[in-house]
């Protein structure tokens, strides 16, 4: 008997679990938190009030190392180490959740790869910095201070010789660590990955335990050194000069927690790459007849079985770090897709802590949306001489922001100017999914332009919205929106983006041109969606790497 959780955010992930996953984490009075830089999203994995599963994700640059605290939350991104705190007191809840993390303390390392994460003695952040092969803490002034290498790294230049990845933790000291290969030349570990792999006692500075195919996640736990054996899908511990495989699981491994009795392992399927192919997993696989699986394993440590898993299907195949969050039943997070970091608002006065949610109505021309994406240059859409280039000088006064977290009602009722077709009446026709990505043009603080996007249950990228302001067209705003809105869709795995037009819109004829110019092809209505008048139009997305 199965266990399916669609996450109603993205119809493309659905999580599957065993008959009594569910039963586990309500019996252990814990929730999970995992990491996939695949996907860039950090998932939180709880029961709702009604026993099922509640799924909650956030959007964050590449997460891969991932430490729990009580209370806090540490984890490492493509060049920031994140300190998410939360904010609720026991027994407080946030609609209908009991612990709510929020970012707070941001440290910029620049681009290190670091993997494993940790808190040593002093509190410091302890992590792998696998680009530079070393140990490291951070440091006031600069990205990283050294602490420790393995013997056989000769200096400290970002090649990423031996792929250095796992910390074990004793005492609050850094003990023990694992590395691809004891290569020290530049990326020396891509030619060791079926055996190359070793584990090092970083008190005694030498190397313990060789042999190994890609090794990960090394953790102490009732006085055992275990660790990942992730190329040949073993989950095991070091005993004096050996490792002892516990049990096989059909997956690359990467990610490792304990609670209880239990070990809580991370899977993925390995990629179809070099770095991944001739792996003895993939021989262990095919004696066992099963195909590689991407999700948890909860190993029963007394019998040495995998008791109880949880599946994940769709876009996210591969993970990275997995934690155990300790008397929490249902875990969420903020992120910067969405306005409600900025909104809601936490002190401390007179021994108690006060939380206020200020409304969006109060907060004009914040709508909860994200800087940073490149501005292209060529006018399309909504620009009215479609066989002119815009000047990049036109577009260099305006801002574009990114939200991936939008309601519709925050569009209608924030937005419903900036919106073609008008948003308002079509979520009166139909159910418009949410959450709605949106990307917005400023002049100052002024929205001039917006195009709205949505994803559908069958796993498709629509075009919701597409509106410039009669006064700033012929700049090729209508160009940057798409292209933005495109880009958005493509870094979530989408590869392709669809538009539905009416011939009986007056600007029909030049969406129609503009499309067929920027090489949109038609094709027939979708399944129940409106036949004529309507067209169809989509577009192949170019891979967001």
């Amino acid at each position: 008997m199965k266990t399916i959780q669609k996450k109603q955010s993205d119809p493309r992930v659905e999580i599957i679990t065993s008959r009594h996953f569910l039963q586990w984490l309500h019996e252990q009075r814990i929730s999970l938190a995992f990491t996939t830089y695949q996907t860039n999203r950090l998932f939180l994995l709880g029961l709702k009030p009604d026993g099922a599963l509640s799924i909650f994700e956030r959007l964050f640059d590449r997460p891969m190392g991932l430490y729990a605290d009580p209370g806090r939350l540490y984890m490492s991104t493509r060049y920031q180490l994140w300190q998410s705190d939360n904010i609720l007191e026991p027994g407080e809840l946030y609609e209908g959740y009991d612990s709510l993390y929020v970012p707070r303390v941001s440290h910029v390392t620049g681009d290190l790869d670091i993997h494993d994460v940790a808190l040593n003695q002093d509190n410091e952040i302890v992590f792998v910095n696998t680009q530079y092969s070393c140990l490291s803490v951070l440091h006031p002034r600069h990205s990283f201070r050294p602490v420790w290498k393995p013997p056989f790294i000769s200096e400290l230049v970002p090649q990423d010789r031996c792929h250095l990845n796992g910390l074990a933790m004793k005492h609050g000291k850094p003990a023990y660590m694992t590395a691809v290969s004891r290569s020290d030349v530049p990326s020396g570990w891509r030619s060791r990955r079926e055996d190359g792999g070793c584990l090092m006692d970083v008190t005694a500075d030498e190397i313990v335990l060789t042999g190994l195919s890609m090794p990960h996640s090394p953790r102490i736990y009732q006085d055992r050194v275990w660790l990942l054996n992730s190329g040949a899908g073993e989950f095991g511990y070091f005993d004096s000069d050996r490792f002892n495989p516990v049990v096989f699981c059909p997956g690359y491994l990467r990610g490792l927690a304990f609670h209880g009795d239990f070990a809580i392992v991370g899977l993925s399927k390995p990629r179809h790459d070099r770095t991944f192919m001739g792996l003895p997993i993939d021989r262990a696989l095919a004696a066992k007849d099963a195909a590689p699986r991407c999700g948890i394993a909860v190993i029963d440590l007394k019998s040495g079985y995998i008791a109880h898993w949880a599946d994940i299907e769709g876009v996210v195949v591969e993970l990275y770090d997995v934690v155990v969050l300790p008397d929490i039943r249902r875990p969420m997070a903020f992120g910067f897709k969405s306005d409600e970091i900025s909104r809601v608002i936490t002190f401390k006065h007179d021994s108690a802590v006060v939380r206020h949610t200020l409304p969006a109505s109060d907060m004009p021309g914040r709508v909860g949306l994200s800087p940073g994406l490149p501005l292209p240059s060529r006018s399309v859409m909504t620009d009215s001489q479609p066989d002119h280039d815009a000047s990049p000088d036109r577009l260099a006064k305006y801002r574009f922001q990114l939200s991936l977290d939008m309601t519709v009602e925050s569009a209608v009722s924030q937005f419903e100017t900036l919106t073609f077709p008008n948003i308002r009446n079509q979520a009166r026709e139909r159910r418009i999914h949410e959450p709605l990505i949106a990307t917005v043009s400023l002049l100052d603080s002024e929205m001039v332009g917006m195009a709205l996007g949505e994803t559908r249950p069958d796993g498709t990228a629509w075009f919701t919205s597409l509106f410039v302001n009669p006064e700033h067209r012929r700049q090729g705003i209508g160009d940057a929106l798409v292209r933005a809105l495109g880009k958005a869709f493509s870094s979530l795995g989408y590869d392709r983006i669809h538009i539905g037009c009416r011939p009986d819109w007056s600007d029909f004829p030049l969406i129609e041109h503009i499309l067929k110019k920027r090489r949109w092809n038609e094709f027939s209505p979708p399944e129940g969606s409106p036949a004529k008048p309507w067209r169809y139009f989509r577009k192949h997305l170019k891979p967001v790497i």
